[in-house]
């Protein structure tokens, strides 16, 4: 005669809605008493959300929940005081001391001191933390740490305890003692439900097994009834680089083989229960010539049969991983003064600072009316055609004297002496002279836009009298020249002023060939975001990336999702860069705006892809990679002329005579991508120079990509 084990949990028919999400969906569990019962489900399985309605912590929409054969409310005191929660995050009060916060905890189920004193000593020792009772939680490792908030969970000696999580981030040493004194309350006939992400805990200590997913019981029995549900038998994984598409098929058409996949690195073959052709597998791969470097074969495991089970919702899952990758490593970005300094503050700092140091020149360049008095005396007016000349300059559309009439040239000069004006024009022996003061002269020297402006009236004043000159030897030796219409027109005619000519779709500006070529260093700075991500999926270069390597998510998801991070986060910064340069320093690209955020976008792709070469170089720490970068980025700024006239001439000379050294440097070329879309009425050049950094892209990726492949084994 049997006699059946009473149950601790009990659940029928569990339905928990969140909106129009169905976390549980007419679940079941049965744990019995005594036993350790693991309860395993991918991320977003709905086991946290069974727990939490176990626990009462959380309503739910149907179903019923039973502990200990009595129903469980928020109000089931009774009942609370017999369960215990291990959480996965360690909550303890980090100002109290070890033996301070297990006492304060099961003080909430024990209020009697002396009863609960030997209690505390209890769970302090069972879980070796006995020298170190008056350490604050600070002070202590993580496995102790851990060892810490399982002796706050267990001081009031639970019949029931939840443990979620208990060994993460755990010593080897601690976890063994963590899972040893599981099974040490079990065997004292505590009932312990089991949550965990690794499998072989959960095959090492738990009685039963429920695999759930989406919400709904999948399976359950112990870990070989488990394994018995499952197809798979042996499972057979082959080290080879060389395998062909035609091979894998021949391989997967074998009777005794469920599937066979192939990463690139390693054949992983399912082989059904009880029928193993190893001979014939390895036949095939013979036959085709293929190189085996190891081979190994296993019967299948706890995880074979989760991954079986939970298949589809594992592959969802790797999809979320990626995107919550993604994520994580924008938000590690964006939390990295040093990094977001380079790609944004620096060319903003640098951009501030060209437009102070450019301003001064492009208004040396400038023409300003000058305050010039005219002599309106009797040989003036003797003068033809001398006041149009004064009024031309005055009222043309870029004006370059304001004129004030005085009577003779003793009051221009008490103008001049004054600083009321800076000359004077006047008649003198027919011809019109044009006189500056002293101080005038001087500043023109120093001021451009003085000196050119006087220059201009200087101009035109010898023009004049030139014409007049003319006009007077041809009226003295050919007067019958003055009847010919096309002769006075002529004669009248500016053919020797200087005339505007246009060759490009905006006038040429020098300050904006050093905004452009500072928009390509700081697109080159950006890479570093790119090293970051990619040397964070090392192994051998951090803990964070050998953690992250064993996860279990293809590598490339991981190296993916750090790229297109790097390259979102590369193309804001520079984004935002453009946007402070364009309209607050008003460095234009002629309405083409739409194109340059495109340009941003295939200048940083570039970038990123750059970043990801450097940080996939093998043994080197990111502080290299970055100081390679930034000495890269700095060396071929010079050849793009950011460091000034005589660097920009030295990107000319380089561009006319050795063109293909141009076309390779990245920061010239992003800069290019500017030049095009202002100065070319045409987008062919644009397309040209996007297209040449998509190429460098796809360069930069592949070299990327070999050296990553070859690294696999080092990391492993």
């Amino acid at each position: 005669m049997t006699t059946s084990v009473p149950s601790a949990v009990s659940v029928h028919g569990l339905v928990k809605r969140y909106g129009d999400v169905l976390a549980l969906d007419y679940f079941d569990l049965d744990v019995r008493q005594g036993e350790i019962f693991g309860l395993l489900g991918p991320n977003g399985s709905g086991k946290t959300t069974a727990i939490n309605c176990i626990l009462a912590l959380l309503t739910y929409d149907a179903g019923q929940v039973g502990v200990f054969g009595s129903p469980m409310t928020p109000t089931s005191y009774a009942l609370k005081r017999r369960i215990g929660v291990v959480p996965q995050e360690v909550a303890v009060f980090y100002e109290l001391t070890v033996e301070e916060n297990v006492d304060y905890f099961c003080s909430l189920y024990v209020p009697d001191r002396r009863t609960r004193t030997p209690m505390v000593d209890e769970a302090i020792a069972f879980v070796g933390l006995d020298d170190y009772r008056r350490f604050r939680p600070g002070k202590l490792s993580g496995g102790l740490l851990r060892r810490l908030n399982i002796a706050c969970g267990i001081a009031h000696r639970p019949d029931l305890i939840f443990f979620d999580e208990p060994t993460v981030a755990v010593d080897p040493q601690s976890r063994n003692a963590i899972l040893e004194g599981i099974m040490t309350l079990r065997d004292r006939g505590t009932t312990v439900v089991y949550t965990s992400h690794y499998m072989e805990e959960v095959e090492q200590i738990c009685d039963r097994i429920l695999i759930m997913d989406h919400g709904r019981h999948l399976a359950l029995g112990t870990a070989e009834e488990l394994k018995l549900m499952i197809d798979t038998g042996e499972r057979i994984t082959v080290q080879t680089l060389d395998l062909t598409p035609a091979t894998l098929e021949q391989v997967d058409a074998l009777p005794a083989v469920i599937a066979a996949t192939y990463d690139g690195q390693q054949l992983d073959i399912r082989c059904r229960r009880g029928e193993t052709n190893l001979i014939d597998i390895l036949g095939v791969l013979e036959r085709s010539g293929t190189n085996i470097g190891h081979l190994t074969s296993r019967p299948p495991s706890l995880n074979d049969v989760f991954l079986e089970l939970t298949g589809t919702a594992l592959r969802d899952s790797k999809e979320r991983t990626m995107l919550t990758t993604f994520i994580a490593q924008i938000k590690t970005m964006l939390h990295r003064p040093a990094m977001i300094f380079w790609a944004l503050a620096f060319p903003i700092i640098l951009a501030t600072m060209f437009h102070a140091m450019f301003q001064n020149i492009e208004s040396s360049y400038s023409i300003e009316a000058q305050p010039i008095d005219i002599v309106r005396d009797d040989a003036w007016d003797g003068l033809t055609g001398a006041q149009d000349l004064v009024e031309a300059l005055q009222d043309a559309d870029t004006a370059v004297l304001k004129a004030t009439q005085v009577p003779d040239a003793d009051a221009a000069l008490a103008d001049l002496r004054e600083g009321r004006a800076v000359g004077y024009l006047a008649a003198r022996d027919g011809e019109l002279a044009f006189v500056i003061s002293d101080s005038a002269a001087t500043t023109a020297e120093s001021d451009g836009a003085v000196g050119i402006t006087l220059s201009i009236i200087s101009d035109a004043v010898a023009r004049y009298n030139d014409t007049a000159r003319l006009g007077e030897a041809v009226g003295r030796y050919a007067p019958e020249a003055f009847l010919d219409d096309s002769f006075t027109g002529q004669l009248g005619a500016t053919a020797g002023l200087s005339e505007e000519i246009r060759l490009t779709r905006t006038a040429p500006d020098e300050p904006v060939r050093y905004q452009f070529a500072l928009l390509g260093m700081a697109c080159l700075m950006t890479m570093t975001l790119a090293i970051g991500a990619i040397s964070e999926s090392q192994p051998n270069l951090s803990t964070l990336g050998a953690r992250r390597c064993l996860a279990p998510l293809p590598k490339w998801r991981i190296l993916t999702a750090g790229f297109l991070a790097a390259w979102l986060v590369s193309a804001c910064c520079m984004s935002l860069s453009f946007v402070v340069i364009r309209y607050v320093f008003s460095v234009g690209v002629a309405g083409r705006e739409p194109f340059a955020f495109l340009g941003i976008g295939v200048a940083t792709f570039m970038a990123s892809s750059l970043g990801s070469l450097i940080g996939a170089l093998p043994k080197l720490g990111v502080g290299s990679k970055v100081g390679i970068s930034t000495g890269m980025t700095c060396l071929l700024s010079l050849f793009a002329g950011l460091y000034g006239q005589p660097a920009m001439q030295l990107g000319d000379m380089i561009q006319r005579e050795l063109p293909l050294l141009a076309d390779i440097n990245p920061v010239r070329q992003v800069s290019q991508l500017f030049h095009d879309i202002l100065y070319y009425d045409s987008l062919q050049p644009f397309v040209r120079t996007a297209a040449l950094l998509a190429g460098m892209s796809i360069v930069f990726l592949a070299i990327a990509a070999l050296m990553l492949r070859r690294q696999r084994y080092e990391h492993l």
